[in-house]
């Protein structure tokens, strides 16, 4: 099981992200039962300060690395305001778990309420600023 190397994101950020209807998924155990495949939600360094959108899911890679999803077509005016201030970098980060992707249900309530709860390998302590 991966452990993230990123910090946990402020406490107003998590507020607000969860207001707008993101969970924390870094960390979050994926499978995809046609290719035999697991794994977990990771950032990839390239996409830290995007964000990203496939139509279905809105996906924030913060600037600590965290990614953030959001179940939506299409980002709304505010949540754009949002993702401007914290992905600096724009639209263009790659969609980790999409398609044939799933998630677990458990895992993904478990981080509604508790976004940094252990469910997929993610417990890192310290806040970091973004």
């Amino acid at each position: 099981m991966p452990t993230a190397t990123t910090a946990r994101s402020p406490s107003r950020v998590r507020a607000e992200l969860k207001r707008m209807g993101f969970f924390h998924a870094t960390g979050l155990p994926w499978i995809e039962a046609e290719e035999d495949r697991e794994g977990h939600i990771q950032a990839r360094k390239q996409d830290y300060g995007y964000w990203g959108s496939d139509g279905r899911w809105i996906v924030a890679v913060l600037t600590n690395g965290e990614i953030w999803f959001c179940k939506t077509d299409s980002p709304s005016d505010e949540c754009k305001k949002f993702l401007k201030q914290f992905c600096p970098k724009g639209r263009g980060a790659h969609i980790p778990c999409t398609n044939r992707r799933i998630l677990d249900a458990d895992h993904v309530a478990e981080r509604i309420f508790d976004p940094y709860s252990f469910c997929g390998g993610y417990a890192n302590p310290e806040p970091k600023p973004i």
